[in-house]
């Protein structure tokens, strides 16, 4: 068919189809369907302005005329020609958008195949398509290919005779073999040339590691000249993709990635942080103390540190409002509340509003608050409350010098902290070295503990007491004489002595004679006196160093009461072992046990705490249990009786 212009097409064979009809008279012929006869031919009206797109005469585009700033003409023509996804080869568009005229990058030639696509001017974009190296086929981004050399020779080069290769890249000729080798200058790339003049072959700034910029040539052509190219891994300064490049790490700490401490560094490829060097954050599994991190802060990482306590004849417990609760015998006003009256139930701790974690040992009590404070009540012998003072406390009394407290412990007769910079602090009586500062003296004010600067864990025992420290040691200082500092030896220590063996602690506890704690990767480890089978390995024999306790695998935290020890596990169960004759195990019995057994009929179990001759243990949902020695109203249930099996302590958790 033939346009005589954008809207009147004919073809040449229809002239018969007007033959009797007048101008204006419709006609059809094999090529022609609703033609009208004009002059004698007929002819097809191209129908520029019905909406509908007519390749085949002509049209590129139809939009009705009804939009105007579109890109399509009155004559249906693109008047944005690329970019419209109508290919108009009149134009010289080679694609246009997604159209790309049924081209691939097999049908350009490249053997391997890709992904063709098309720029913005209108040109393929071959970047995608993968040629095969080696195959004796040039293909499209290839200078020569094995033999082919496109039909260049030696000769063609000015060369001289001899007999022209390719390298193995594809693309540079090789030329060692020709007459008259490479000439720099000629803006040929010959072997050995990397480039010459302005021929860099495929090379660029990107191909060569940079960002941006202009790849040159050396003047003698053996490389590449980057010095027109910025930006690269290794120049120190962020720009591209980068995050970061060497020392420069966009402002971006430890500290601001939510790490308490450490050395934030670049990724060798400067593409991300690299974090190995910060340690510690909340969801780490380990509970920091000097970071300030409290169960009430971080509960996951310090399960069970501020929720309750077991003591030698009451119990004690923080609940999520601050406040702190006491029960049991009330004799020396253990219970705080300014009463020395025993109570069946807890009772609250008198003008304490905002405890964080607490302990109640033999006689006395003492809590950490949100502000780092540290408050003790009870006995006040040989000092162990802390203030300056022997004289009894019913009520809570402010520790003198503490302002930073994240972790307190209190033993049968003296009482210890460690405050937010890991150093540790005790007070009370110190007979046998238990006040860790070189001296057997009693001190009614806190003492810092020698060589202690990093603790992150801290349990007190009848006279001895141990922490753990950042490294995952632990070391231990006090009475001796049953092995229960752990360090090989049956002497005491008025300064810490390094625990044998372990390395990899996250919590610590101390009881009456032995010691107790759990590594990171869930074990648990006792030593000292084991005549109750309070070591847990299955046998009743006192070991000055560490042994594991039987089929533990999946400990959380860890408690020593007096000749008894209990665990919370990771799956929420609680297990004890050792002296069970007071019901103390929980299991149902009333018999000793050498090695871990259950506690009845408790799941979800979050912490748990020894007592002398009693157990209790905080759920989940904020409830308590006790279970044992209930003389004197120590189970907090409102009775006054053993029980071997969890009872509920009144009051605490949710109404």
């Amino acid at each position: 068919m033939l346009c005589h212009d954008t809207r009147r097409c004919v073809h040449p064979s229809d002239v018969e189809a007007c033959d009797g009809l007048h101008d204006g008279d419709s006609c059809t012929s094999p090529s022609v369907a609703g033609g009208v006869c004009a002059d004698g031919v007929c002819i097809v009206i191209v129908n520029c302005g019905d909406g509908v797109i007519d390749t085949d005469l002509g049209e590129v585009c139809d939009d009705g005329n009804q939009i105007s700033g579109d890109g399509c003409s009155a004559d249906c023509r693109s008047d944005e020609s690329c970019g419209n996804g109508y290919l108009d080869v009149q134009e010289g568009e080679h694609c246009d958008a997604s159209n790309l005229a049924s081209e691939t990058c097999e049908s350009l030639g490249y053997s391997e195949g890709g992904t063709l696509a098309c720029d913005e001017s209108c040109r393929f974009n071959e970047e995608d398509c993968r040629s095969l190296c080696g195959n004796d086929v040039r293909e499209p981004d290839e200078i020569c290919d094995g033999s082919d050399l496109v039909g260049q020779t030696c000769e063609g080069l000015e060369r001289g005779g001899g007999i022209l290769g390719c390298l193995s890249n594809c693309q540079q000729f090789d030329t060692s073999g020709c007459d008259i080798q490479a000439v720099c200058g000629n803006g040929i790339i010959e072997a050995p040339e990397a480039c010459d003049g302005s021929n860099l072959g495929l090379r660029d700034c990107l191909s060569e590691g940079f960002y941006a910029g202009t790849l040159g040539c050396a003047s003698n052509c053996s490389s590449v000249d980057t010095s027109g190219c910025t930006g690269t891994c290794g120049d120190l300064q962020i720009n591209g993709p980068e995050l970061c490049d060497g020392g420069d790490l966009g402002g971006e700490t430890c500290l601001s990635l939510d790490y308490y401490a450490g050395s934030l560094a670049c990724a060798v490829d400067c593409s991300s942080l690299d974090e190995s060097g910060c340690h510690g954050t909340c969801g780490d599994t380990v509970c920091e103390p000097s970071s300030a991190e409290t169960h009430l802060s971080c509960p996951g990482d310090c399960p069970g540190t501020s929720s309750i306590a077991g003591g030698r004849n009451q119990s004690c417990a923080v609940e999520s409002d601050g406040t702190a609760w006491c029960w049991g015998k009330g004799e020396y006003g253990r219970l705080g509340n300014g009463s020395t009256t025993t109570s069946f139930i807890p009772v609250q701790v008198s003008n304490l509003t905002n405890a964080v974690t607490i302990s109640t040992g033999d006689f006395h009590s003492c809590a950490v608050a949100a502000d780092g404070t540290a408050w003790c009540w009870g006995r006040g012998e040989y000092g162990r409350l802390g203030n300056n003072d022997t004289t009894d406390a019913s009520v809570p009394v402010q520790v003198s010098d503490l302002t930073s407290a994240v972790l307190i412990t209190t033993g049968d007769n003296f009482s210890c902290a460690v405050e937010s910079d890991g150093s540790a602090w005790c007070w009370g009586d110190g007979l046998n070295g238990q006040l860790g500062d070189g001296s057997l003296a009693n001190s009614s004010v806190p003492l810092q503990v020698s060589g202690v600067t990093d603790a992150v864990a801290i349990a007190a025992g009848q006279a001895h007491c141990c922490a753990v420290m950042t490294d995952g040691t632990a070391r231990c200082w006090g009475e001796g004489w049953e092995g229960q500092l752990g360090n090989g030896s049956l002497v005491q220590a008025s300064t810490p002595v390094n625990v044998a063996i372990l390395t990899n602690l996250v919590t610590i506890s101390a009881g009456h004679f032995h010691s107790c704690a759990v590594a990171s990767d869930g074990t648990a480890w006792c030593w000292g006196d084991g005549t109750y089978g309070h070591l847990g390995d299955g046998l009743n024999l006192d070991s000055n160093i560490p042994v594991p306790v039987t089929d533990m695998t999946n400990a959380v935290s860890i408690s020593c009461g007096e000749d008894h020890s209990c665990i919370a596990a990771s799956d929420g169960t609680a297990w004890c072992w050792g002296d069970g004759l007071s019901g103390q195990l929980g299991n149902g019995f009333n018999v000793n046990a050498s090695i871990p057994v259950q506690v009845t009929g408790l799941t979800n179990i979050e912490s748990i705490s020894a007592g002398h001759w009693h157990s209790c243990a905080r759920t989940l949902d904020g409830t308590g249990w006790c279970w044992g020695d209930g003389s004197d109203g120590m189970l907090g249930n409102g009775f006054d009786v053993n029980t071997n099996v969890p009872v509920q302590v009144i009051g605490l958790g949710p109404p």
